[in-house]
């Protein structure tokens, strides 16, 4: 009798044991939906006319992080906003004012990676966007961004502090729109990087230029590294 029981025992381990990998493929890929929300108090006139989210990459993706489900089976949190973020960007830096300078935008790179330390979690916003102006087409450059933002779990769920961090990147955004505007051939730094005029998009952290310049009786080669 006891070895029967003990052969049904074994069977329904083996089945438990092998069965996890198929349970455990239901706990991949769970999905956050984050609204942008950027308040009404916050807006600046502006009006992003049109965006176009260049990434290599799904249009709705904001971020992915690992948790622990069960204390034990690691998942893929995937975070994202419910419609497109060009859509979602062209909703929220909309206005229907009059006189409101008009621009377009270009989406290279926007992530936001996740930490988890003993006291806090931290969020971290990198974007690359390209913008031009829509009247004044000789206004444009690209933008870059690297913005932190740290909260509490106890103190503000996770979805809230997604939600934050987006607003603190529009606060940025539409500043430098207007300062772009303006004509203005550096940005207060809002951000660790900044505005480069009449630059293309690049991917890396260290960045290299050169130009040449020449007259009748000189020339010259001006060189620039920028971190």
């Amino acid at each position: 009798m006891n070895t029967v029981k003990y052969a049904c025992f074994s069977i329904l381990s083996l089945f438990a044991i092998f069965s996890l990998p198929l349970k455990a493929q239901e706990w991949v890929g769970d999905t956050i939906s984050i609204r942008f929300n950027y308040p009404d108090s916050l807006k600046m006139p502006v009006n992003v006319i049109q965006v176009d989210d260049v990434r290599s990459r799904d249009s709705h993706f904001l971020s992915v992080y690992e948790q622990k489900k069960a204390l034990f089976f690691p998942v893929d949190q995937i975070v994202q906003t419910p419609r497109s973020l060009s859509r979602v960007l062209e909703r929220e830096f909309s206005t229907q004012q009059d006189s409101v300078p008009g621009f377009k935008a270009e989406i290279h790179r926007f992530y936001i990676t996740k930490t988890t330390s003993i006291f806090s979690d931290r969020l971290k916003l990198y974007a690359t966007v390209r913008a031009s102006g829509i009247t004044d087409t000789s206004h444009w450059g690209t933008l870059y961004y690297e913005l932190p933002f740290d909260f509490k779990k106890k103190e503000m769920p996770v979805e809230k502090a997604y939600n934050r961090i987006l607003q603190k990147w529009g606060e940025d955004f539409t500043g430098d729109l207007l300062e772009i505007d303006a004509g203005i051939d550096s940005l207060p730094f809002h951000h660790m990087y900044h505005f480069r005029r009449e630059h293309e998009p690049v991917y890396r952290n260290f960045y290299t230029g050169i130009d040449l310049f020449a007259g009748l009786n000189f020339w010259g080669v001006d060189s620039e590294l920028w971190f």
